[in-house]
């Protein structure tokens, strides 16, 4: 708006005229016809409406933007959920399996502590049988030997008739072998080191075995061929 200079005559009171120069505004926008008028009128109107439709569109874009980056942090969310809840569900399942590992264990345990009787029981009677496999063989010894000095002592050493003579070493294992009481193939396999000289089982038995204490058959070592 632009302003304009102009002149009004003013009455004195001594009645004469003075000349009086003032500034009138003008309107921004002049026209002569009525459309024009009207356009002028409504721009700055215009205008504002235009930087507060603008401004909205901002806010609204704005506005849009947030909601889009709620509407993503809900969806993590949701899938966070999810998670959540499987992971419940997994935690749930391992107490349930953990609780049934720990009944295991303890019946594990408990039979763990039963076999461990067993054992210790069986490892007791173990040691007694080996105490007792070692009073045999040490009676048997004894036996053996007692066996071995009564055989000797009964065995004819003479052989009666028209003449009177001593009975040969051969004669006297047979007479051993007949009676049962050498058994040849008993005593080789229980004495290798007789076998393994190719040495007669009732011979030695007379000439070694006997003192020795070993036994000349399974009557006298039931026990021992038990074993």
């Amino acid at each position: 708006m632009s302003r304009k200079a102009r002149q009004k005559s003013v009455k004195t009171a001594s009645g004469t005229a003075k000349t009086t120069r003032f500034t009138e505004a003008e309107p921004a926008c002049q026209s002569d016809d009525t459309a024009g008028g009207e356009e002028c009128g409504s721009r700055p109107m215009r205008e504002a409406f235009a930087r507060m439709q603008k401004t909205l569109e901002e806010r609204i874009e704005t506005a849009r933007n947030e909601l889009r980056s709620n509407e993503a942090a809900l969806s993590r969310l949701a899938d966070y959920k999810a998670k959540i809840e499987r992971l419940e569900v997994d935690i749930t399942q391992l107490r349930k399996s953990e609780k049934a590992l720990q009944i295991q264990a303890n019946q594990m345990r408990a039979e763990n502590a039963v076999f461990r009787n067993r054992i210790e029981t069986l490892q007791h009677a173990a040691d007694e049988v080996a105490a007792l496999r070692q009073t045999i063989q040490r009676l048997n010894g004894v036996a053996g030997e007692e066996i071995g000095r009564i055989v000797k002592a009964l065995l004819p050493r003479k052989k009666g008739g028209p003449i009177n003579r001593y009975i040969r070493l051969s004669e006297q294992a047979e007479l051993l072998v007949t009676t049962g009481i050498v058994d040849p193939e008993w005593y080789l396999k229980r004495n290798p080191d007789v076998a393994a000289v190719g040495m007669d089982a009732a011979i030695h038995y007379v000439l070694h075995g006997a003192e020795e204490g070993r036994l000349p058959g399974p009557a006298l070592d039931r026990v021992a061929e038990e074993k």
